[in-house]
């Protein structure tokens, strides 16, 4: 394993893992040489596996919408420049399937040509996200955005920031009242429960896992997300066609907030400390040298078919 992608959530981020991390601090982009203190179980990962260039393009709550357009992004920037992705391995960190990007919003004090310039550049993206304290306490409304300053263009080898939290206080007014229009139909009405958002993720992951498989390029990807048993089982079964390949892990087997939280000695909230993270790229290393994932993934079903 010589270059490592890992396309996650906050886990992947390692925020809140006792550093000096909030969550304004979008990660970035690094390379064996320039890890950061902001360590998450992304560089124990690399350093267990020799890697050489890892590019982390995790960010907090990331939706699967724009995990599927990061990664496609990516590797084809790769492949322009290596010609190859005989040397690459990618992690993909699922979040929930109800966390969801909305459609951009516009910024206060901008206008005519300065808005025009900006628009060209960036895209002002809502993310909704499920909050820590409504995976403990049922009473608390679940639902939260954020928005994040996106890089159009993105030259995803080189960006050392893609990315960049912005306060809800620099929105137009009238734009977070549109998105709270749209937040409250996709997460607050009938209109959409629970199985239309796994559909919605499903044809997502169906996407991106096609595109890995047409490509040829080894990957594992697992979910974040999952302390109910319930929950466990109907996504296990949901995405059972994955999981025959190892190529997901089952989340009766695994999940980010289980595992990092049992190995952790001072969780913050649902996130792991250094100890979850140590044991979380451990757990993972030893999963890919088990199943043998770091081969070409088209050998899977080329096997499971004889």
């Amino acid at each position: 394993m010589q270059d490592l992608f890992v396309n996650g959530c906050s886990y992947a981020t390692g925020w809140h893992n006792g550093k000096a991390v909030n969550q304004k601090e979008l990660p970035t982009i690094t390379s064996k040489d320039e890890f950061t203190d902001t360590l998450s179980w992304v560089q124990h990962f690399a350093n267990l596996n020799g890697v050489e260039n890892c590019w982390n393009h995790s960010i907090v709550a990331k939706p699967i919408e724009m995990t599927y357009t990061d990664t496609v992004g990516f590797c084809q920037q790769y492949k322009d420049k290596y010609k190859t992705f005989e040397n690459l391995f990618t992690v993909i960190e699922l979040t929930d399937p109800g966390y969801r990007q909305f459609d951009p919003v516009t910024l206060k004090g901008m206008s005519g040509n300065e808005l025009e310039s900006f628009n060209k550049d960036y895209s002002i993206i809502p993310i909704v996200f499920r909050t820590e304290k409504s995976l403990i306490d049922k009473e608390v409304s679940p639902w939260k955005s954020i928005f994040v300053k996106m890089k159009k263009n993105t030259d995803y080898l080189a960006d050392d920031q893609f990315a960049e939290q912005i306060d809800v206080s620099e929105v137009l007014e009238g734009e977070l009242a549109r998105h709270k229009t749209e937040k409250d139909f996709a997460h607050h009405t009938k209109n959409m429960n629970t199985l239309t958002h796994l559909e919605l993720s499903r044809e997502v992951i169906d996407n991106l896992s096609n595109y890995l498989l047409t490509e040829n390029i080894p990957h594992v990807m697992y979910w974040v997300g999952g302390r109910q048993d319930e929950f466990k089982n109907i996504m296990d079964k949901y995405y059972k066609a994955y999981m025959k390949t190892n190529r997901m892990i089952p989340l009766n087997t695994y999940t980010g907030i289980d595992y990092g939280l049992k190995h952790s000695i001072k969780p913050k909230g649902v996130h792991p400390d250094q100890a979850g993270h140590i044991a979380t790229a451990k757990f993972l290393n030893n999963y890919v040298k088990l199943h043998n994932l770091t081969r070409k993934p088209q050998l899977d079903y080329i096997e499971s078919s004889i």
